[in-house]
């Protein structure tokens, strides 16, 4: 992987290249990048905190004064950390189900002019 700035150095090859693979995308792979896009964005980050911090207040604010938690701070945490990240993986799954593209084996040929 390139850091940011910094350029590869083509390297020359002078003999004849021909590779051939074949694959095909996984439900985990799609999964697994499903929640790496959904919580990669900043709004996600930033609401993650905000609710962890939420809910470790009102835990703290509970446990040292012997009151009960808002029940609208249990549902918003429950939302949040179990409901939400159901949603994306029923929605990956979903999709994936329905997609044919992601069904079919995928063939790649690397050779000196092209990949095809």
């Amino acid at each position: 992987m390139m850091k940011r700035g910094k350029h590869a150095k083509p390297i020359e090859y002078t003999d004849e290249l021909n590779i051939q693979f074949e694959c095909q995308i996984s439900y985990k792979d799609y999964r697994n990048l499903m929640f790496e896009l959904t919580f990669k964005k900043p709004i996600y980050i930033i609401l993650t905190i905000i609710i962890i911090t939420f809910m470790f207040s009102g835990l703290f604010i509970f446990l040292r004064d012997d009151t009960t938690l808002n029940p609208t701070s249990i549902v918003i945490i429950a939302i949040w950390l179990f409901i939400f990240p159901f949603l994306i993986l029923r929605q990956a799954k979903n999709t994936y189900k329905m997609n044919k593209i992601f069904h079919e084996q995928l063939n790649y040929t690397l050779n000196n002019n092209a990949v095809l």
